[in-house]
């Protein structure tokens, strides 16, 4: 064919190809763009693909691979970044599987739609948009504004997804949500390979997620000893407040802050005044302003050297797990949802030994079980006291009983989405860092994280 026939047919291909681009409202369109990173990759995301591609049967049956699980990985390790629970990172999960079938894709393909959750420009820049860590956040954000109080734990998956997203499509949601529960399950069990991705900094937190989707910080001023807050909105920049100045609360020493939500969405921290140990709490209410009360002289609580922890049950009880000063017991100072401030010394009524070293460590079990975490004084010996949602305080000496090392006491405690409890600690007899755990199903198992993942020695 001459060539300037070939090059008038290309043209005509082209101007049809255009034309009815246009009589069908498409746009023609670019090269694509590849998919952007969700993070590295790892080995561990290879074989929970394959195992994945043998268990998912909606969407994405036989379709997962080592890229698309570390997106999940990455919206996974978001919303635990942000204190919420599994059930949320179901929810973000599942989402994104309807969304961009959990590709961080830059390409648009909706209106102005970008990212693993495909959210439009009203939501942010392009860039943050297809920053996982923050899209999720931004998602988790709109969730809780929807759902206030926590209802979202209680709604059906696909339509707390929808309320999100607000697709023309509602029902497309909920038919994924079994495989991304089997995802965010299968992410968990990647923690015993490298149990230091699930580990807290030792000691109590000082941050957390408000019902209003800000991440929250409380930290002592080294200098004043003033407790300060500093807080990210999701869509907004970074700001710090003076609390003792603001909100009256004495300066304190000890450890960190415990921070907490209620909820009510009510966000504090627990201290202890460094003028004479009072027990304190410095909150404020969903929409009302910073106030801070002594537990110590309103309510009775025992005095304390600062080391507390803080953790919200089932029930939406808020307890606090403190030292008390005078004579070393464990103490639980508790705020149920209808009542009053009450105090419970766990060394009289369930046999715990004084401890020794830093801050409690609170957790919360799947079945409603709540406990803490500490170390004899006497002998360093690692122990939990617990109390089951219908049971009475008992308590359990892991180092006799199961073998867990000795700890000086700096421990930190979560619960993964499987379920199992986990007790991070030092081995004060040669600095590993330790791991503790139970499964959901099972017995008490010891892990040497130094020697086995190689993390160096703790100071």
């Amino acid at each position: 064919m001459p060539r300037n026939r070939r090059r008038t047919l290309s043209a005509l291909l082209v101007a049809t190809a255009v034309a009815a681009a246009v009589s069908t409202g498409v746009t023609p369109a670019l090269a694509a763009m590849p998919n952007v990173s969700c993070g590295t990759v790892t080995a561990a995301d290879t074989s929970t693909a394959a195992a994945l591609n043998r268990v998912l049967t909606g969407s994405l049956s036989n379709a997962m691979d080592s890229y698309r699980v570390s997106c999940a990985r990455a919206i996974v390790n978001a919303v635990r970044a942000r204190g919420m629970s599994d059930r949320a990172a179901v929810i973000a999960v599942t989402t994104a599987i309807v969304e961009s079938t959990l590709q961080n894709n830059p390409n648009v393909l909706d209106h102005t739609s970008v990212g693993l959750f495909q959210q439009l420009d009203s939501w942010g820049s392009t860039a943050d948009r297809l920053d996982p860590a923050w899209s999720t956040g931004a998602f988790l954000k709109e969730m809780v504004r929807i759902y206030p109080g926590n209802a979202w734990q209680s709604q059906q998956i696909g339509a707390v997804c929808q309320g999100v997203q607000r697709s023309a499509f509602p029902d497309r949601y909920q038919p994924q949500a079994a495989d991304a529960q089997r995802i965010v399950d299968a992410i968990s069990r990647q923690a015993p390979a490298t149990p230091a991705q699930a580990a807290a900094p030792l000691g109590d937190r000082g941050s957390v997620i408000g019902a209003d989707g800000n991440n929250i910080t409380f930290t002592r001023d080294a200098g004043t000893g003033h407790l300060q807050v500093t807080y990210r909105p999701v869509s907004s920049s970074w700001a710090t407040a003076d609390l003792s100045g603001q909100a009256g609360t004495e300066p304190s020493a000890g450890g960190a802050p415990a921070a907490f939500v209620q909820p009510n969405g009510t966000v504090g921290a627990v201290t202890a005044d460094a003028a004479n140990g009072h027990l304190r709490i410095t909150y404020k209410p969903a929409n009302g302003a910073w106030a801070t009360s002594d537990l110590t002289a309103d309510f009775g609580t025992p005095v304390s050297d600062g080391k507390v922890s803080a953790i919200v049950d089932g029930s939406g009880t808020l307890a606090i797990f403190s030292r008390n000063s005078l004579n070393g017991h464990a103490n639980l100072t508790y705020l149920p949802t209808s009542g009053s401030w009450s105090t419970f010394d766990l060394t009289n009524n369930a046999g715990t030994p004084a401890p020794g070293g830093g801050a409690p460590a609170a957790f919360l079990q799947n079945n409603g079980t709540l406990g803490v975490v500490t170390a004899d004084a006497a002998n360093g010996h690692l122990r939990i006291t617990y109390k089951p949602a219908d049971g009475p305080w008992t308590t359990s000496d892991l180092t006799s009983g199961f073998g867990a090392p000795v700890s000086d006491g700096n421990v930190s405690s979560v619960v993964d989405g499987s379920g199992t409890l986990a007790i991070f600690s030092r081995n004060s007899l040669n600095s590993h860092l330790q791991l503790t755990y139970l499964p959901t199903s099972g017995v008490w198992s010891l892990f040497d994280v130094t020697t086995q993942v190689g993390t160096p020695n703790l100071g």
